[in-house]
């Protein structure tokens, strides 16, 4: 099926190699189908063609992570952060790579910015727990995995943190 469905996209692209929203469209394909530095290559492309869109920005960040360029993922998850400041989607995806790159103290501080603007952004406090428990702040992780759940109770990352939190503290007290 995926590659049915990418070589009609590599066609439409080749048609309008100037549309930055195939570019993108072939990216987000090529991601579904496990290829993510050929995603990036795409996605570059995309932002190539409109350096301005912060979505284009982020989900190149999110295929370099996939394709393992921590570094680069962050230089575009932080562009694409400071196109658009009030989208707390962006800083969450900020804060994971920041996370992933070992920024512990940047990642939450990050996080806890793009909560200041989007308070009910259940990925936002699942990041933030992710990052405290990175820290040993287990109590403020489980508080914020709690969060995530109050917001959206079908957050499957949250649960499965909490879940996995919660089995850890169990065995720790039980040594």
């Amino acid at each position: 099926m995926c590659d049915e469905a990418l070589a009609r996209m590599r066609g439409a692209v080749a048609l309008a190699p100037k549309n930055a929203d195939l570019c993108a469209n072939l990216g987000q394909a090529l991601q579904i189908c496990g290829d993510a530095k050929e995603a990036a290559a795409a996605y570059r492309e995309a932002v190539a063609l409109a350096p301005g869109d912060p979505g284009f920005r982020n989900n190149l960040a999110v295929a370099l992570v996939a394709a393992g360029d921590l570094e680069g993922a962050e230089a575009e998850a932080r562009e694409a952060a400071k196109l658009d400041p009030s989208a707390a989607r962006y800083l969450v995806n900020l804060g994971y790579v920041l996370h992933r790159r070992g920024d512990e103290a940047g990642a939450e501080a990050t996080l806890r910015k793009c909560l200041g603007i989007d308070p009910a952004s259940p990925d936002a406090h699942n990041q933030l727990g992710v990052v405290l428990e990175a820290v040993g702040r287990n109590d403020e992780a489980r508080a914020e995995f709690r969060k995530a759940l109050d917001l959206d109770p079908e957050h499957s990352g949250a649960a499965e943190n909490l879940r996995a939190h919660e089995k850890v503290s169990r065995n720790e007290a039980y040594g």
